[in-house]
């Protein structure tokens, strides 16, 4: 507020009476009778016609003592300090301003280049309605106010102006900019519009005052300069490609000779040799892929040997099945690359996959009574999953249903726990088979066991199977011994060798004819083949380098360098 503005209702009054609100205050004082704007002063007002008085006649000032209160007024002072007053001819009539015959009104003002004072004035307690406005004046302020009767009032309010007592601009925002640039656009769009419009109905209106013949002559030379701009664009455009095509011929009848850079000529990549190594190779090359399929456990450990035979052919379709390539068994460049890549798979069995080695499975899983007989079927389907999580949980492995590294190395456990319901069943059947063994001599039983792997010479190998008429090496063992009444479960070779129930021989001169010889392979500590030693240096065993059931030495370097433990099922 300005130092001048009145801070308590006791100075209100003298500030309504006197009708000064402050320094630069928007109300100003009462001007003098017959004050004009300029030289000259408003024509007054004519009391009996309501109409403007003369120059002649100046309105008198308000008699303050008559109403009690300043007069209203409004405006900007003039040059002079003077505003054009109303006469005194005026009466109060429902707490407004009348002059006899009248109604009331505001007082003009004039802009000037001094600050202006309006004061609001009521009139025994009404109060009456001034407005002021701040000055044109370079820097000036208004400052507006509010007096009220019967020796009350108040003040306040604050009008600033700028020098040139206009309003400061707002700055529009970016979309108040936009609706503004689009109302323009539309307006000029919609003016266009309205002006073409008038056009063609003037110049219409025109052509339809014309006379009749000279409309019709007017419209047939319009229409015929139409059609002939539209047949010279179409004969123009037919010419240029009549033009373009005589000039392809042309280049076809003659090509322009052209210089060209001589390239600098690439060496052209040698293609990559195709690979395939399949059923009947020989050489090193399939040496060295029976070892990595061992390795991997798709191929039964035995000794390696230079010939693709039927067994190597199974392990890589095994190998193919794993990961997902086409099972042929043959090696192509794709599958020889991921056999011998560091992320090939190991051997294991899921859920999807199809074949004997699936069966085989399938058969330990029925020994161990978490799988019917009927559900032998070859394929690794939802009761296989079943069976096997099963199997993991009485185990305490890991509930996945997946027949991995672990799991399939505690299915082939002499000790892997069996459901409960099978456990009496093994039990009875233990028992049988003692009481038949001891039927015969210790002799009688090993001619048997020798015997029968005699019987099977020649048969077929195929991982996972054990006879009558196909083995692996440990399903040939089996086999065997359950001839010569000797009771195990279906154990691959490294089950086998834990079956401590059986003397364990540690060295290979001290076997005996009928023990069972266990050997890893040179690139391997793990126990995964075994055969039955028939006496004389001789064992007889599935091999898979084979592809068959052979009779050979089992004291030969190979072996020697690779026997693990035997073990003595009969005695």
């Amino acid at each position: 507020m300005n130092t001048n503005e009145y801070g308590n209702l006791q100075n209100k009054k003298t500030s309504a009476d006197s009708g000064l609100y402050g320094n630069g205050s928007a109300y100003r004082t009462v001007p003098a009778a017959g004050g004009a704007y300029g030289a000259n002063s408003y024509v007054q007002r004519n009391t009996a016609q309501d109409s403007y008085r003369t120059p002649a006649q100046p309105r008198a000032a308000y008699d303050f003592a008559q109403y009690g209160n300043a007069p209203r007024q409004t405006g900007y002072a003039p040059a002079n300090n003077a505003y054009q007053q109303r006469t005194s001819q005026s009466t109060l009539q429902n707490g407004r301003v009348h002059a006899p015959g009248s109604h009331s009104h505001r007082i003009n003002h004039n802009p000037s280049t001094q600050n202006g004072n309006g004061a609001k004035t009521p009139v025994n307690g009404n109060r009456v309605k001034a407005n002021g406005n701040g000055g044109s004046g370079n820097g000036g302020n208004g400052n507006g106010g509010r007096g009220t009767g019967n020796g009350n009032g108040y003040g306040n309010g604050n009008g600033n102006g700028n020098g040139n007592g206009k309003k400061p601009i707002k700055k529009k925002t970016l979309k108040q900019r936009i609706i503004t640039w689009l109302k323009k656009a539309l307006r000029s769009v919609y003016l266009f519009g309205k002006t073409v419009s008038a056009w063609f109905k003037k110049t219409f209106a025109k052509f339809n005052k014309l006379e009749k013949p000279i409309r019709i002559f007017l419209a047939s030379a319009a229409g015929f300069v139409f059609v002939s701009m539209v047949v010279i664009i179409a004969v123009s455009g037919t010419r240029h490609q009549r033009e373009e095509a005589i000039q392809a011929e042309l280049s076809m009848a003659t090509p322009m000779p052209t210089i060209a850079p001589t390239a600098t000529p690439e060496p052209t990549p040698s293609p990559t040799p195709e690979i395939r190594i399949e059923k009947g190779a020989e050489g090193e090359d399939v040496m060295a892929l029976q070892k990595r399929l061992m390795e991997l456990g798709y191929l039964a450990i035995d000794e390696p040997t230079s010939y693709f035979g039927h067994a190597t052919k199974e392990a890589v379709k095994l190998f193919q099945r794993q990961h997902e390539l086409q099972q042929d068994g043959i090696c192509g460049n794709e599958t020889i690359t991921m056999i011998y890549a560091e992320d090939a798979k190991p051997y294991v069995m899921t859920e999807g996959a199809e074949g004997d080695d699936i069966k085989s499975f399938q058969e330990q899983l029925v020994e161990l009574g978490y799988l019917e007989d009927n559900q032998v079927t070859g394929y690794y389907g939802t009761d296989t999953v079943e069976a096997v999580t099963k199997f993991q949980n009485r185990n305490h492995l890991t509930k996945d249903g997946k027949a991995g590294e672990q799991t399939l190395e505690a299915i082939n456990s002499p000790d892997a726990r069996v459901s409960y319901t099978r456990e009496q069943e093994i039990i009875k059947e233990k028992k049988k088979q003692a009481a038949l063994a001891r039927a015969s001599s210790a002799e009688g039983r090993i001619d048997k066991l020798i015997n029968a792997a005699r019987k099977q010479l020649g048969d077929t190998y195929i991982l996972g199977k054990s006879g009558p008429d196909s083995f692996d090496c440990s399903g040939l063992v089996v086999y065997c011994l359950r001839q010569a009444n000797v009771y195990t479960r279906r154990l691959n070779a490294a089950g086998l060798s834990k079956t401590t129930s059986w003397t364990k021989v540690s060295d290979l001169d001290n076997v005996k004819r009928g023990d069972l010889l266990f050997f890893k392979s040179d690139d391997s500590s793990t126990i995964g083949h075994v055969g039955i030693y028939i006496g004389g240096g001789e064992m007889i065993d599935a091999s898979s380098a084979n592809g068959k059931v052979v009779r050979r030495s089992a004291k030969s370097s190979y072996w020697r360098r690779n026997f693990v433990v035997a073990r003595r099922p009969i005695e």
